[in-house]
């Protein structure tokens, strides 16, 4: 996706991508606020909510509740605020004021949401947990982390960055450590790696870490103001935002995707025009998947649809069969074919109203014939 006014929270749910556009609210040439979510299998963008109350983050819950987090005051200030929006109505409703000036968030697999967020006091809220099921009685974990930039979660281990380095907080024992010396402003985790967004020598990068050598890689530069990345681990693929630049007045934004490890899982899609598909979905490599249609024979006038098999994206028919196996190795959509055909008895039930009529008219016409020269009338009696 191209042109995007400031984007800045990044999330992926499935087959979704939620992000924030910010223009009006953190640039000086104004534009849109908005929660926005792309599917990548439909290639469609919609706006969800405009002008939300926090875009600063987006996380989304496994219930498909969307969470978003901004800050209220700027550094050294201390107030944010986080807000839910209703998947069915798009509806934004205030949750919770907290004291910290919130910059980024994460959920977890359990839906437990980590805030940070960022402050000149040395006392200050600076990591928040917002524990699963009790939302609104949030723990501060962590104060006086100072201006932080960004927060992830790996294993038993809080990630976080402030403009100097990478750390980690131990959950268990609250210990913490820098993990490397280097200014990140986003990061996401697979499980060999930490990528992450940065500045270098006035260069946007996409870079990763691996989580045992430490030995860092950059995979993409010159871009315009990298601000968020986020891996999906089902795909391998990884997303990122570009802010834009000031020469576009931050209304030049970029929403792209690269391929950055193999896939684990891949989709199985299929449509049609009748009838009712199942067996879409994901499935791990080498797993066997069946797809199948609810019915073959479509009754109608004066056609019927029959089922004729199974289409690749290319046009080409796999399977002729109502169910078609077969081994998952890449994401595929499969395409119902169906045909027109004469249908038979709707034929002979119009041939036999013909033949019905037409006999009908024969014996009307036959006996208007016989009423034209009526016989004689009988001899008068003796």
């Amino acid at each position: 996706l191209t042109g995007l006014e400031y984007p800045k929270g990044l999330w992926i749910k499935g087959n979704e991508i939620f992000f924030t556009e910010t223009a009006g609210r953190l640039t000086s040439y104004g534009g849109k606020i908005r929660l926005c979510k792309y599917n990548v299998l439909t290639h469609q963008k919609a706006v969800l909510v405009h002008r939300p109350r926090n875009s600063d983050a987006v996380v989304v819950a496994s219930d498909g509740k969307i969470y978003l987090t901004s800050w209220r005051q700027r550094i050294p200030g201390e107030r944010g605020s986080v807000s839910v929006v209703d998947p069915k109505t798009n509806t934004e409703t205030h949750l919770l004021d907290i004291e910290i000036a919130s910059t980024d968030m994460f959920i977890d697999s359990k839906d437990n949401i980590l805030i940070i967020g960022s402050s000149d006091k040395p006392d200050a809220n600076s990591i928040y947990l917002l524990p699963a099921g009790n939302y609104l009685n949030p723990i501060v974990l962590k104060k006086g982390l100072g201006r932080t930039q960004c927060i992830s979660k790996h294993k038993s281990y809080i990630y976080f960055s402030n403009f100097s380095a990478i750390n980690r907080f131990d959950i268990n024992d609250g210990s913490i450590e820098i993990f490397m010396k280097k200014f990140v402003i986003s990061i996401s985790f697979s499980k060999k790696y930490l990528y992450y967004a940065s500045i270098i020598a006035h260069s946007g990068v996409i870079g990763r870490i691996d989580l045992t050598t430490k030995s860092d890689e950059i995979l993409l530069s010159d871009l315009n103001l990298p601000i968020a990345v986020r891996y999906d681990g089902i795909t391998g693929n990884l997303y990122f935002l570009e802010a834009g630049t000031k020469e576009g007045k931050y209304k030049d934004g970029r929403l792209s995707v690269i391929n950055v490890e193999a896939p684990t899982k891949f989709f199985i899609n299929a449509v049609s025009e009748y009838g009712v598909v199942s067996g879409v979905g994901w499935y791990n490599a080498g797993d066997r998947a069946v797809v199948s249609i609810s019915t073959t024979l479509i009754i109608g006038f004066p056609y019927n649809m029959v089922f004729k098999g199974w289409v690749d994206e290319y046009g080409n028919i796999v399977s002729t069969g109502r169910r078609y196996k077969f081994v998952v190795m890449k994401s595929v959509t499969l395409i119902a074919k169906w045909e027109k055909e004469i249908n038979v008895v709707f034929l002979l039930s119009i041939i036999f109203i013909i033949v019905v009529i037409l006999v009908t008219i024969i014996f009307l016409l036959r006996r208007r014939k016989r009423e034209k020269y009526p016989l004689p009338p009988p001899p008068p009696p003796i």
